[in-house]
């Protein structure tokens, strides 16, 4: 029986082939190959209903075998299963057609399944015969993005990133993985100065890039116009509890504890209870020095993940301080911060070095100290520490090379300074000791009042008092 001719637009089209496929009568009716080529391409990447797909296709195979467009249906749905080698050996066997906009069909393919297969600079060299070919170079641009970043030429990332940007200035998403290569290029700086403009001059809506502009900010160390930042992104999206995480971090790390606990309730009421955040609310209270509050925000994270080994950490620096003062219990949750934490934590043996040191055992809290500096060389407030110890221990001979590494690697620290001059005074080397004390008294004099009620021996040196009475 004769059947009637489909309708040309492509919603008419499928429900014809449904229509027949339910009645089994496809075989009945002489399909063309573009009405063949919008039946695959909708069961293929619109519906995904793969059994339709593979009827379609077996019709289009019979009936025009030697179609490259078809045998392009052929590999894409190979790549779909992901038998990339095979999809390959496909499209390597389609013959010029002279079709241009099939030619870059097989162009993009190519470029597509070597990304697929992991093969980037293969990836990136189809890309590249894309971009001359293509009028239109926006996904080509992200995708070469993509490439470059994942061989970790950053470089040449973000100018493909900068490319699509340009094209789809409100596709905002791709600032994220700008942020990526900004920030494994340490670029913190020429990232402020991109999404500034970006805020200001293109795309001021942006919650994103009000967001990365903040993390960059933090980056330089600038928090307050990080605060800024967070702020203009809260005002766009005030339900983002990420944004009140981050912000409540900044507040926190400028010790404006009132505002970071605000920050981090709100982040509470939007998202529930989660073990950074009671942890961050703990830190808040502890840098309040309200040491009760601290320790339930810290069982209450404990409670979400027992395994947090920061929260012990910080534990054992509640039952350390002055008001609690049970240097015992402090000393059994910073061993388990230790013992949970699967790397060596500077930190924290840094911690237990504070801890021995309350308890006046100094060769203990040396060897504490010691491990921290061999994990972080470099960290002063570390060295000042083990300094600190062997003055206290009066093993000066130990950490004679700990003050010199110091003063190396911060010449314009006065506690650095401070310390190390104690160290060199007695050990016996008053000329160096003297020489150490002038920067630091030019530095800060005011920090000398402390250094003298904690080494009166040192403070009663003559030496000692001409450079600090000049």
């Amino acid at each position: 029986m004769k059947q009637n001719k489909p309708h040309n637009s492509n919603k008419k089209i499928i429900e014809w082939f449904n229509s027949l496929y339910e009645s089994n009568t496809l075989n009945s009716f002489r399909w063309s190959e573009k009405q063949l080529y919008v039946i695959l391409d909708f069961f293929l990447f619109e519906t995904t209903d793969i059994s339709k797909f593979k009827v379609a296709l077996k019709i289009a195979l019979s009936l025009f075998p030697d179609d490259p467009n078809i045998r392009i249906f052929v590999a894409r749905y190979f790549a779909e299963k992901e038998d990339y080698k095979k999809a390959m050996k496909i499209v390597d066997s389609i013959k010029p057609c002279g079709d241009s906009e099939c030619e870059e069909d097989i162009i993009m393919l190519r470029a597509e399944l070597f990304t697929l297969m992991n093969n980037y600079s293969k990836a990136i060299y189809w890309y590249k015969i894309a971009e001359n070919t293509y009028d239109d170079k926006t996904i080509i641009h992200f995708n070469l993005a993509q490439c470059f970043k994942e061989i970790r030429n950053y470089n040449m990332a973000l100018r493909y990133y900068n490319l699509y940007l340009t094209e789809q200035p409100f596709s905002d998403s791709v600032i994220n993985e700008m942020n990526f290569c900004w920030d494994k290029l340490q670029a913190y700086q020429t990232a402020i100065s991109y999404l500034e403009h970006y805020v200001k001059k293109v795309n001021p809506m942006s919650t994103t890039a009000w967001f990365v502009l903040a993390l960059n900010f933090i980056n330089v160390g600038n928090n307050s116009a990080a605060i800024d930042c967070y702020k203009c992104s809260l005002a766009l999206f005030p339900e983002s509890a990420s944004t009140y995480f981050n912000i409540g971090n900044a507040y926190s790390q400028d010790s404006m504890y009132a505002e970071a606990i605000d920050a981090y309730q709100r982040c509470m009421e939007l998202e529930g209870e989660q073990y950074l955040t009671l942890f961050y609310l703990g830190e808040c209270y502890l840098g309040l020095e309200d040491f009760k509050t601290a320790l339930d925000f810290y069982k209450r994270s404990l409670d979400l993940n027992p395994d947090f080994s920061e929260v012990y950490c910080s534990m054992s620096k509640v039952f350390q301080s002055e008001q609690i003062n049970d240097l015992n219990l402090a000393l059994v949750h910073i061993n388990k911060a230790i013992q949970i934490e699967e790397l060596p934590t500077a930190e924290f043996f840094n911690q237990k070095g504070h801890i021995l040191c309350d308890m006046e055992n100094y060769p203990e809290a040396y060897k504490e100290f010691e491990r921290a500096c061999q994990l972080e060389p470099d960290n002063v407030n570390y060295i000042i520490d083990i300094c600190q110890c062997g003055l206290l221990s009066r093993e000066i001979e130990k950490v004679i090379s700990f003050g010199s590494h110091g003063v190396n690697i911060a010449p314009y620290d006065h506690i650095m300074l401070y310390t190390a001059s104690l160290c060199y005074f007695f050990f016996g080397h008053l000329q160096h000791s003297y020489l150490l004390l002038t920067r630091a008294f030019d530095l800060n004099s005011e920090y000398f009042s402390t250094v003298a009620e904690d080494y009166p021996d040192f403070a009663n040196d003559e030496g000692v008092k001409q450079i600090v009475g000049k």
